[in-house]
């Protein structure tokens, strides 16, 4: 099953404009409430003036405005060839019957608006492999290796016979993956003032560095052919630990229940069971703690 990402989507758009070296974590953006793109008018999630976000805390607050200010300077063009590049719109090819590819328009076909659109993770589908994949590129230095369903056979002699890796794709450097790891850390960071505070800060997993992003996508109303204003979904995708990856943990929630106290999103409903999986998996598997992670700046003051 596809569905539109949302704003998981958008650690795409961020190790485009590093690696394009548009931007730095920390350059301060004056983002405003809302933007216009080929006519059409984008808003954030909350009503806010000109805000002085760092790149980092574009991501970290999940600015849709900040968010598209620096695909433009990344550009269509090469926007396009780093969605190929992370996977979107082909197939994972693990070897499963009637895999759906998901969708993405080629550059050709692109209107007035679609750039408006997939820099924040709208107008393009992919299953939950391929969301993971995208994860796993960035936590696998920039390599998105194509996935397996099987690691490997035993042999009639006992013996355990890996299972050859099908391909590889560069996506982006390794030190474009890092700086993107790093930065996806301030989604999870907390704070009690509120101001540097991460949309998924429910996801943190205490003594362990964790990068992620929190989506929520409008469904599409089968009756009118529309964006729903009430049928989402709802997901999140993390890295953990971020300072050594393990493990890529994805998550889709369709249409759950959104209590409106949480803000309905994926800080508050898919951030909290990626929380769950991630913990047990720090313990299961015997991961030692991260280094103290440091404090990011979201928001200049």
């Amino acid at each position: 099953e596809t569905f539109e990402p949302g704003s998981i989507a958008k650690i795409m758009t961020a190790a485009a404009a590093i690696e394009e070296k548009k931007t730095t974590p920390d350059e301060v953006l004056k983002v405003p409430g809302s933007i216009e793109m080929a006519g059409v008018t984008v808003r954030d999630a909350w009503e806010h003036g000109v805000a002085p976000y760092t790149t980092t805390g574009v991501f970290g607050k999940s600015s849709n405005v900040g968010t598209l200010m620096l695909a433009e300077r990344v550009g269509q063009e090469k926007m396009y060839e780093y969605f190929r590049k992370f996977g979107v719109g082909q197939a994972a090819d693990v070897g499963m019957p009637h895999e759906a590819a998901g969708y993405m328009p080629e550059l050709s076909q692109w209107s007035g608006g679609t750039f408006a659109n997939l820099p924040i993770g709208q107008g393009m589908s992919m299953n939950l492999l391929q969301m993971a994949s995208i994860y796993q590129a960035i936590a696998n230095d920039g390599v998105r290796v194509q996935p397996r369903l099987i690691k490997s056979i035993t042999n009639s002699d006992g013996e355990d016979v890996p299972q050859p890796v099908q391909s590889e794709t560069r996506a982006v450097s390794a030190e474009t993956a890092k700086t993107v790891r790093a930065m996806f850390q301030s989604v999870t960071q907390g704070d009690p003032n509120g101001v540097q505070n991460g949309t998924g800060a429910a996801a943190a997993v205490e003594g362990y560095q964790i990068a992620g992003k929190t989506g929520t996508a409008q469904q599409i109303d089968p009756d009118t052919g529309a964006y729903s204003n009430s049928n989402y979904w709802i997901t999140f995708a993390g890295i953990a630990p971020a300072d050594n990856p393990r493990f890529v943990v994805a998550i889709m929630l369709d249409n759950p229940q959104r209590g409106t106290e949480e803000g309905g999103g994926g800080g508050g409903s898919a951030a909290p069971t990626f929380h769950n999986i991630a913990s047990w998996l720090m313990d299961h598997y015997n991961v030692p703690p991260s280094p103290k992670a440091p404090r990011l700046m979201l928001e200049a003051r």
